[in-house]
């Protein structure tokens, strides 16, 4: 456990090995606001809406104060902010340009199943700082645009790249692919 007041490293709601939102369903079960734990526990409002949103980590004493207020132990609490070691995810369809997808998102990963008409083409523009995503062609060919290179890809390669500066896929013929994305922001 680290300090409460320093922000944890990656997305605000990325799996790791605690998931501190559950706070915010044992207050509201508890009918409690913020401000009444704060109160009760001595942990600061803005630290307790951090935790709640899983953009922080509490210290040991912290996650003790919180236990005494929801009537539980430490290693309770603890046990209830475990995340678990599997979780289910529904796939989303897309569809248009010639492009079918499948997708499914995991906290910071995203994947997506993808079937491209020869001829289709996407373009997309910068993404995010720290989005990179892995392109694995399981059928045909493909060709990547990148700012600075373009790269043909065929059944069985795969490359990786960042999205920050936009990108664009060209299906040369009929194709399938994996694409898996994934995004780290930058540490602070």
């Amino acid at each position: 456990m680290k300090d409460p007041s320093k922000p944890s490293p990656g997305h605000p709601t990325t799996p790791g090995p605690f998931d501190f939102r559950i706070l915010r369903e044992l207050r509201q079960r508890d009918q409690l606001t913020i401000r009444e734990v704060a109160e009760r526990s001595g942990v600061s409002a803005a630290v307790l809406s951090r935790l709640e949103r899983n953009q922080c980590e509490p210290t040991l004493d912290t996650l003790s104060n919180l236990a005494r207020v929801f009537s539980l132990s430490t290693a309770d609490l603890i046990t209830l902010a475990e995340t678990p070691l599997a979780a289910r995810f529904a796939e989303r369809r897309h569809q248009g340009d010639g492009f079918q997808l499948r997708r499914v998102r995991a906290g910071d990963l995203t994947c997506f199943l993808v079937k491209a008409s020869e001829g289709a083409r996407q373009a997309h523009p910068g993404g995010p700082s720290g989005e990179s995503i892995l392109c694995w062609v399981l059928e045909g060919a493909l060709r990547l645009t990148l700012p600075t290179q373009a790269t043909l890809l065929r059944a069985g390669q795969a490359v990786r790249f960042e999205t920050a500066q936009g990108y664009a896929f060209e299906a040369l013929e009929e194709a399938q692919l994996i694409l898996a994305a994934t995004h780290t922001p930058p540490r602070s």
